[in-house]
């Protein structure tokens, strides 16, 4: 009798667990159809998400345009605005200009005729004086037409000023000069004063740097000028001064002495405001004035004048002006002046830059 042939069930090492499957205790591996149904339903959700985000990009888009052309219209009507408001500036201006033309014209007028009867005046003066027959009277009345002549001048100088940016207080914000580019005089700066690579920045350090010859350097003073320097003609350049509790502004003479302390006064060849402490400045006169300020400047923008005489300090941001010299006379070339101070509190440290 054979031996009964073994089940390959028996033999398989995974048959008990091949066995549990035929006698229903785990459950059988998925049917592909089944598979491809997950994956199918899998793809069309992530097809539906990504038309959902270009929907949504594509609204995002829409509204990217309408806030553009929104934009773009407020942009229009704010430069239509400006140029509205400069062509009345204009007219108000040609008119203002016709009608001190006119004064003047009509003054001149006046002062030919003057000299005109002034003249006749002298020819019978001559003729009385080769006569002898001159008058104290006719003498004196010669004079006062003459003295009237040298009072016309200043006349004709009030009825045509030079037109300046205090004048256009209404629109300062939309005429500004733009600033000329500056940069901080390497060999000027005191041994304590650390300048930037590209010389637009200055601020104060503990130590000092070794110089070669300090001949040209300020000392004691924490002092630098600016380059270049001016003899003639209007320019306007500004610095951003921060929130720095100390600093001077302004512009020198190019002999002022380096070396030593001199007073900061125009009688020594300094013209400048100063900083002193919070919100407290001066315009260093002949005798320091106390600056009523509205706001604090962060940045201050300095206009040397040799037409008009004159320089000037405004907030440059604002606009305002801060302090003005009168009747300013060299015969030299004029600095750039900075004083960048000793710092007292952390915002100190801050640099003063020349801008842009």
């Amino acid at each position: 009798m054979q031996p009964p042939i073994p089940n390959p069930i028996d033999q398989d090492p995974t048959g008990s667990t091949r066995r549990q499957e035929m006698e229903g205790k785990v459950e059988p591996a998925l049917k592909p159809d089944v598979t491809l149904l997950l994956v199918k339903s899998q793809l069309l959700q992530i097809k539906e998400d990504s038309w959902n985000m270009i929907e949504n990009f594509e609204e995002k888009m829409r509204k990217t345009k309408d806030e553009a052309a929104l934009d773009r219209e407020k942009i229009h009507e704010s430069f239509q605005d400006i140029q509205d408001l400069l062509r009345k500036e204009e007219y108000k201006w040609l008119d203002k200009n016709e009608s001190m033309e006119e004064k003047a014209l009509l003054a001149l007028e006046k002062a030919v005729l003057d000299l005109t009867n002034l003249s006749e005046d002298i020819t019978e003066l001559v003729e009385k004086v080769e006569k002898k027959q001159t008058r104290r009277k006719f003498l004196i009345k010669a004079r006062s037409q003459l003295k009237a002549m040298d009072d016309l001048e200043p006349q004709l100088a009030e009825r045509m000023p030079p037109l300046h940016t205090r004048e256009w207080k209404g629109m300062r914000h939309v005429v500004k000069p733009v600033p000329e580019r500056l940069h901080f005089d390497q060999e000027s700066a005191h041994p304590n004063l650390l300048l930037s690579t590209d010389s637009r920045q200055v601020m104060f350090m503990r130590t000092s740097r070794v110089l070669k010859g300090r001949k040209r350097c300020f000392e004691p003073s924490l002092y630098v000028l600016g380059l270049p320097g001016f003899q003639s003609g209007r320019h306007y350049w500004e610095v951003q001064v921060g929130n720095n509790s100390n600093w001077v502004i302004g512009v020198v003479r190019e002999s002022v002495e380096r070396k030593g302390a001199k007073d900061l006064s125009p009688i020594n060849g300094y013209w400048v405001i100063r900083k002193q402490a919070h919100n407290i400045y001066y315009g260093v006169d002949i005798s320091p004035l106390y600056l009523n300020l509205k706001s604090q400047p962060l940045r201050i923008g300095v206009c040397l004048d040799f037409f008009a005489r004159r320089v000037e300090f405004y907030d440059a941001d604002t606009t305002d002006l801060i302090f003005e010299f009168n009747k300013f006379t060299v015969n030299e070339q004029i600095f750039p002046f900075f004083c960048p101070g000793v710092p007292k509190q952390q915002e100190d440290w801050c640099s003063l830059i020349l801008c842009p």
